[in-house]
């Protein structure tokens, strides 16, 4: 395993710092080489423990980032307290687009409100060359779906792809999506919060660990599940770990 990566719950996260995930990123862009890359919240390792298939998918990716600050903590509960930091997806997002537009790398946008979402993106970093693909409107994924953005995708050199769809679905997408010779990131609900649909809580409510208060205030009947079910199953699972590292002498 590499060193920078820590298995939770079965499910192998990559501890890289923004700068090195923006390198490795850019670099495999520059190069037209494949790259999967996805930042992760706690619910989807929750989801994956009952789903062998989603487990399989996310730990044959090149990068799982931690995209929720309780996986920050669980890292530094479960081994040495290093310095790690929570890769936020709409951040990584606007972190590569800077990135991109100094290195004229193409950035192509697929999922929910893309053409807002572009707009907003080219307000911020006028020079980037964005590409806008059709708006999913929220529909679920089919295999038309994803015969058309294999076809899409190769159309283009030189860039990055960015899937804003949501879990799981977008993870099952970008297992579809081997052969394309391109970074492409999973980005979640970052379409939604650029695009200013989805109401985005304070940084300190971030740093503190708080956003799931916030998103739930907001959004209780969709995400009531992830964080009363999922959220307090994610603790106990890691305190058993944690009990296993200690009987076991295993990490």
């Amino acid at each position: 395993m590499n060193l920078k990566n820590k298995r939770i719950l079965g499910i192998n996260i990559s501890f890289y710092q923004y700068q090195e995930a923006i390198k490795k990123i850019i670099n495999t862009s520059l190069n037209n080489t494949d790259l999967r890359v996805s930042p992760i919240a706690s619910h989807s390792i929750i989801e994956a423990q009952n789903n062998s298939k989603l487990k399989d998918i996310l730990n044959n990716f090149d990068l799982v980032l931690p995209d929720g600050q309780s996986l920050v903590w669980a890292a530094n509960f479960l081994y040495e307290n290093a310095k790690r930091e929570r890769i936020y997806g709409p951040d990584l997002l606007l972190r590569l687009c800077e990135r991109c537009e100094k290195e004229k790398i193409r950035v192509i946008l697929y999922g929910n409100h893309t053409g807002l979402v572009s707009h907003k993106i080219r307000k911020k970093y006028p020079k980037l060359n964005t590409v806008a693909l059709p708006d999913l409107k929220y529909k679920k994924i089919n295999n038309t779906d994803v015969k058309y953005l294999l076809s899409a995708l190769n159309k283009y050199k030189k860039s990055i792809a960015f899937i804003g769809i949501g879990s799981p679905a977008q993870h099952i997408l970008l297992a579809e999506l081997k052969q394309i010779k391109m970074p492409i990131v999973a980005v979640g609900a970052a379409f939604n919060f650029i695009a200013g649909v989805q109401k985005q809580a304070p940084v300190w409510m971030q740093k503190y660990g708080f956003e799931w208060l916030f998103r739930l205030i907001n959004e209780p009947q969709r995400l009531w599940k992830r964080y009363l079910i999922y959220a307090p199953r994610f603790v106990i699972l890691v305190i058993f770990q944690k009990i296993n590292f200690l009987f076991n002498n295993d990490k």
